[in-house]
C-alpha cells in the first residue's frame, strides 16, 4: 500500500493512522476495507446524501502528483466536499440548496480561511487549486478541477469557486452543470 501511494515511511504512517483512527480503513485478514457507511462503488443504494466521484479521475489526479506538496494541494479537492452545493457544484454555505438563486456563495476568501489559509492569501489558494488538473477519458487537453467566477471589480478573495463536475457531481440534473466542464 505504501509503495502504491508513493509515500515515505513517515508520511504513510501518518496517513495510515489517520485513516484507522477515523474508521475509514479497516485492516483484517491481510486486506484493507473501506467503511461501507462512507464509501461504495457502483450504484448507490441509499437515501442518504451521497456524492459521486470518478475513480479513474481521482486515481489519475493522485498518480500525477509529482510531490508531497502536490498531494497536499490535491487534498483541497476533498476538503471542499462538505461545502460543495450538491446540485450546482458551487462552493457555498448551504450545500443542500437546490434553487440556484437561493445559494449563499462562499467566496474564495471564506474558503481559504476554511482550508487554513489566511484570507489575504486567497489568490495563492486559487493558484494551488488551479494546479489540480486531469485528462477526460479520450481527450488530450488538460481539464482543471476548479474554476473561479470573477467580475473585473472583484478582489481575489471575493471570487466564487466552482468544481468541475467531471471530477465530482452529486446532483440529479447534470444539465445544470454541463457548462462547468472546463
Amino acid at each position: 500500500c505504501k509503495d502504491k501511494l508513493g509515500l515515505s515511511e513517515n508520511t504513510f504512517s501518518l496517513f495510515w493512522n489517520e485513516m484507522i483512527n477515523n474508521n475509514i480503513f479497516e485492516y483484517k485478514e491481510e486486506r484493507i476495507f473501506m467503511d461501507k457507511n462512507m464509501f461504495c462503488k457502483g450504484k448507490i443504494k441509499t437515501d442518504k446524501n451521497a456524492i459521486r466521484l470518478s475513480c479513474e479521475t481521482v486515481r489519475y489526479l493522485y498518480e500525477h502528483c509529482q510531490s508531497i506538496s502536490n498531494h497536499k494541494k490535491l487534498s483541497n479537492l476533498f476538503k471542499v466536499i462538505p461545502w460543495l452545493n450538491r446540485e450546482w457544484n458551487i462552493v457555498c454555505w448551504n450545500p443542500d440548496e437546490t434553487e440556484r438563486d437561493r445559494i449563499k456563495y462562499m467566496t474564495l476568501g471564506d474558503f481559504a480561511e476554511k482550508m487554513g489559509y489566511d484570507r489575504s492569501n486567497a489568490k495563492r489558494l486559487a493558484k494551488d487549486l488551479s494546479k489540480v488538473t486531469f485528462y477526460k477519458k479520450g481527450e488530450y487537453e488538460k481539464k482543471r478541477a476548479f474554476l473561479y467566477v470573477v467580475d473585473k471589480d472583484f478582489a481575489p478573495d471575493q471570487w466564487i469557486v466552482v468544481m468541475n463536475p467531471l471530477v465530482l457531481y452529486s446532483g440529479q440534473n447534470y444539465k445544470n452543470v454541463r457548462g462547468f466542464e472546463f
